[in-house]
């Protein structure tokens, strides 16, 4: 039991090391301190295209997931905001950071050859919360559509029968 933690751990920091890459590759910076107690909350902040990532948070396995979280809402331009007037607007800035934090994990997983028969087991290896269940839905559609618009472009320029 203790040897598929230590697995599952390592899993799990390499695919934060990979978002941190995503992260460098879109110009955001990636800031974190090892002091910060596991119940800070992970930001980030749209201007100054930095995210601060706790790597104390608690549960563990929920650290990738804000982490892609906090990036999304750098990549989808919303500002997030804590005020109460303007619920509907954080609303839609959290679905964007949801939905870009899911393409990013399916990114993540095509990269390095990691599949899922269903979408639940991507819901269940990632520890998606089902308050992002729409989300997932959303980005393995756009995935699946992106990826049928592609062979269909490579089926018209083929000389040869093709789909």
């Amino acid at each position: 039991m203790m040897r598929k933690k230590v697995m599952l751990m390592n899993k799990m920091e390499d695919l934060i090391e990979w978002l941190k890459g995503v992260a460098k590759e879109h110009n955001i910076t990636v800031l974190t301190e090892s002091q910060w107690p596991s119940d800070w909350v992970p930001q980030s902040q749209i201007e100054l295209r930095c995210v601060w990532y706790n790597p104390n948070w608690f549960p563990a396995c929920e650290r990738p997931l804000t982490l892609a979280h906090e990036i999304g809402h750098i990549l989808s331009g919303d500002e997030v905001s804590l005020s109460c007037n303007y619920c509907s607007i954080n609303e839609k800035a959290e679905s964007d950071g949801d939905l870009i934090a899911i393409m990013l994990l399916l990114d993540y997983c095509r990269t390095h050859d990691i599949t899922f028969e269903t979408k639940q087991q991507l819901i269940e290896a990632f520890r998606i919360p089902i308050s992002m269940t729409e989300s997932v839905d959303r980005a393995t559609n756009f995935t699946l559509f992106a990826m049928r618009k592609k062979y269909r472009e490579l089926a018209i320029s083929s000389t040869g029968v093709f789909i």
